[in-house]
């Protein structure tokens, strides 16, 4: 009488997302594969541009809020010339970028912003870089662009949170597609705060130096751009330290 031949081992069924991992005992079997990691990342990135893609299509950028535009109005007697008083809510005069001088504009670049005029409104190196070496305890740095931290000040609070920033990231990218990059780099340089009660680059220009933004030299151009992080900390004699290497890093982008 024949024999019947054994019956094969049935070939275990392969699971679309390998995990626990088969084949593996102890630890490794709860560790995820290489694999795994990867294409879990890889869907994250996906999904997180996917919902950038859609919130940009979708938001329109608002109106800059009061602070970030409120200029002063400068009453003057018959003469046109003898100046009566001012009338505002801020110490701002906004001037073109043409009336800001280029070692103003190169001063900002390398203070804040050294890609600016190669990024699309986020720099995803520079936010990579920037979040290594906070965590591996490397020079604590910030990852914001100069249209992010525009985006921030004109339209946003400063609240610290993740839907804050989200929103700055969406602004910063939708603003990029509506106004070009000098314009922005104007706007920016109108809006921020410079210590001294003065807000945009013309008020702090004259400010500190008694003259116009477009007659800053590099040394004085890079001393504005340095300051900005944090105007009264660097006015103080606690600050001169920080204050000569911010400004040595300064000077050494715009070369």
């Amino acid at each position: 009488m024949a024999t019947k031949a054994p019956a094969k081992p049935k070939k275990a069924k392969r699971r679309f997302i390998d995990y626990p991992r088969a084949g593996k005992s102890g630890v490794r079997r709860w560790l995820p594969s290489w694999k795994l990691t990867l294409g879990i990342l890889g869907t994250l990135v996906i999904a997180v541009l996917v919902g950038l893609g859609v919130a940009v299509a979708s938001i329109e950028v608002p109106k800059p809020n009061d602070l970030a535009v409120a200029q002063t109005t400068r009453v003057y007697y018959d003469d046109g010339k003898t100046e009566i008083g001012r009338i505002g809510e801020a110490n701002r005069t906004s001037v073109t970028l043409d009336r800001i001088s280029p070692e103003m504009q190169a001063a900002i670049l390398a203070a804040e912003d050294r890609g600016y005029y190669s990024h699309g409104g986020f720099d995803p190196k520079g936010l990579l870089r920037a979040t290594w070496n906070n965590l591996t305890g490397g020079t604590t740095q910030g990852a914001s662009t100069i249209t992010q931290q525009y985006a921030k000040n004109a339209y946003l609070s400063q609240e610290q949170s993740f839907e804050r920033k989200f929103k700055e990231l969406v602004l910063s990218v939708k603003l990029e597609t509506q106004a070009s990059k000098d314009d922005i780099l104007a706007n920016y340089l109108n809006a921020i705060y410079y210590g001294r009660g003065a807000y945009g680059i013309q008020a702090a220009s004259q400010a500190y130096f008694g003259k116009t933004a477009a007659k800053l030299d590099a040394a004085e151009a890079a001393y504005l751009a340095a300051i900005i992080r944090a105007p009264s900390f660097y006015a103080s004699k606690k600050g001169q330290d920080e204050l000569e290497g911010r400004w040595d890093y300064v000077v050494a982008g715009m070369v």
